[in-house]
């Protein structure tokens, strides 16, 4: 009996031993220092400048500062949020996503808007998207406070349709700003204007559901969106 306990004590001590060498080993051995970063995901390839970065090299892959690694991927105007993986033994993987557009806004040139109505760099790879452009802005009102509140409230507006009808979504081709009452909407098809105010902007476009079929107000008519009957100006 007493053999068995001395054994199973040996046991316990060999394996204890072996742990605690296991883990030294681990955070000395060059097995596991850090050699390489590497970055996946949309605009990888325009940030060889980070995955050359060497002040990371030659830590343990295990207590190397990832955190500062990460916040030089996110001060890139064009990235969302990064997430972190290790790749035993001596790497970093790299994931990125980047903020995409819900619009874009013509002012000086064009930038893109995400749900959070913050503006980004443009992105040639855009122009296959089918997004609504903001026209009639001025570029301070996007980049500087006071900020058009209009925009946000036209850019929620559109999610909610975009969401619920993504066929009229995909039909509204500009939101021109340049009135100070009225945004002024035009579709890919026809050149009839519809006039809506930013404030409950969803509840209007689903107005124009209902009118941008009518034919016999002739093309070119315009609709105000904003009364409780849609009014047909000539």
């Amino acid at each position: 009996m007493f053999l068995g306990v001395r054994t199973k004590y040996w046991y316990f001590l060999v394996a204890a031993v072996l742990l605690i060498a296991g883990m030294i080993f681990i955070q000395i051995s060059s097995v596991f220092a850090l050699q390489n970063c590497e970055v996946s995901g949309p605009l990888a390839e325009r940030l060889p400048e980070l995955t050359a970065d060497s002040s990371l090299y030659g830590h343990n892959v295990f207590w190397a500062d990832t955190d500062e690694f990460a916040q030089k991927l996110l001060a890139f105007d064009q990235i969302e949020n990064v997430t972190l993986h290790l790749s035993l033994p001596s790497g970093i993987h790299a994931e990125i996503n980047r903020f995409e557009p819900k619009a874009l806004a013509l002012a000086d040139k064009l930038y893109g808007i995400d749900y959070t109505c913050r503006i980004i760099p443009y992105d040639t790879a855009w122009e296959t998207k089918n997004l609504p452009v903001f026209t009639g802005l001025e570029k301070i009102k996007l980049f500087s406070v006071p900020k058009d509140y209009r925009v946000a409230e036209a850019l929620n507006g559109l999610l909610v349709i975009c969401s619920e009808f993504p066929e009229l979504f995909n039909q509204i081709a500009e939101l021109d700003f340049s009135d100070k009452v009225y945004i002024q909407v035009f579709l890919t098809t026809g050149n009839n204007v519809y006039l809506a105010k930013s404030q409950d902007f969803a509840n209007q476009l689903c107005k124009l559901r209902a009118v941008r079929d009518v034919v016999a107000s002739g093309d070119g008519a315009t609709f105000n969106l904003s009364y409780d009957d849609v009014v047909i100006k000539q």
